[in-house]
């Protein structure tokens, strides 16, 4: 009777599919009336739905309004009967009214579940970022300290043969008491650092890698990248094929990494973002697109292509320069093997995140 059910999320005038009985990779509501037609009325009779390149012949919807959120439920519905038809047709919205409102406050409580985990990742990264830093500062005082220690292992044997007996003897006892405090010193400081830089005691060091298939990972990416932008700005370039196979990842990983990857592209592009999924024989690739406004300012060009090189290069990692939270970007997508490069095409910034497939 009922093949599918779709519900959307309705903000302002764009619809945003949140959730489906079946996996679904593009949809497109082609009523440019739609909004006007549900304030109207909370049931609508015919909804022009297509879902990945086909059109839903009986498509039915109704609107439910819960705590200051508009959800609409789309059914795919299958009846050859007229009489049945008819009669389901005129009290769909009553017999469906108790439950849809039990679904709708589920997705409110989703909505705000999905809310504070979206502010804790972005604290999570914050936090990410000052460990990372610490560790790279502790990278510059280990290497600088190593030679001062070897330098007062040196000094031991080398005294000044110009020293009077009475002299070498006087400073020898000052000599070997500094000395032994600053190796103990030092010997201490290596330790602490040594045990900073060792991953497994980062308390933000990826340790558990799983399975994903692609379009959960699809279903995931989107779902964050819609939280800052429309779904116009989803494109797809995927064989169906790939879409059942896995790739590997974390999931606070990957929630940081999106978090600061979908925060940079709102805040740094000037009018248009967008991602492209992509899949080939080997690979699942996600490109973050935004657009680049060049202005006078060549040094600002310049500090945009030193960065990129710094990106892909690996120097990123160590460099001290302003990153746009593209170290921690770089540093959880290695952690998750996920390979990942910048390149500038004419006026576009591209990020490309690059899954490799398992079952290829």
């Amino acid at each position: 009777m009922v093949n599918k059910i779709f519900c959307f999320s309705i903000r302002e005038n764009d619809f945003i599919l949140v959730n489906s009985s079946s996996f679904v990779l593009q949809y497109n509501l082609q009523d440019s009336n739609l909004r006007k037609k549900i304030e109207n009325n909370n049931f609508v009779p015919e909804v022009s739905l297509e879902i990945d390149g086909i059109f839903l012949e009986r498509a039915y919807g109704v609107s439910i309004k819960s705590n200051n959120n508009n959800y609409f439920f789309v059914f795919d519905i299958d009846i050859e009967n007229p009489l049945i038809f008819g009669i389901l047709k005129a009290h769909l919205f009553e017999y469906l009214k108790p439950l849809l409102y039990k679904i709708a406050g589920y997705l409110n409580v989703t909505n705000e579940i999905g809310q504070i985990k979206k502010l804790t990742s972005e604290e999570y990264s914050k936090s990410s970022t000052y460990i990372n830093e610490t560790a790279f500062a502790m990278h510059f005082v280990r290497n600088k300290l190593n030679p001062l220690k070897n330098y007062f292992e040196v000094v031991k044997d080398l005294r000044d043969p110009k020293n009077t007996a009475s002299q070498r003897v006087k400073w020898s006892k000052i000599e070997i008491s500094e000395r032994e405090n600053a190796i103990r010193s030092l010997d201490s400081i290596l330790t602490k650092t040594n045990k900073i830089l060792d991953s497994t005691n980062n308390p933000f060091s990826i340790t558990v890698i799983t399975n994903i298939s692609i379009k959960m990972l699809i279903a995931l990416i989107r779902t964050s990248w819609l939280t800052q932008f429309n779904s116009d700005s989803i494109n797809y370039f995927i064989n169906p094929n790939d879409l059942d196979k896995t790739t590997n990842y974390n999931d606070y990983g990957l929630d940081i990494l999106l978090t600061d990857i979908t925060a940079n592209a709102k805040k740094y592009s000037s009018s248009k973002s967008e991602i492209h999924f992509k899949s080939n024989d080997d690979f699942f690739l996600v490109e973050f697109r935004n657009d680049i406004v060049y202005d006078k300012d060549r040094t600002k060009i310049d500090e945009l292509k030193l960065l990129i090189q710094n990106f892909n290069s690996e120097r990123i990692l160590e460099n001290k320069q302003k990153t746009h939270g593209l170290t921690t970007i770089k540093n959880f997508a290695n952690q998750m093997g996920i390979i990942n490069s910048i390149e500038i095409d004419k006026k576009t910034f591209i990020l490309c995140l690059k899954f490799n497939l398992n079952n290829c």
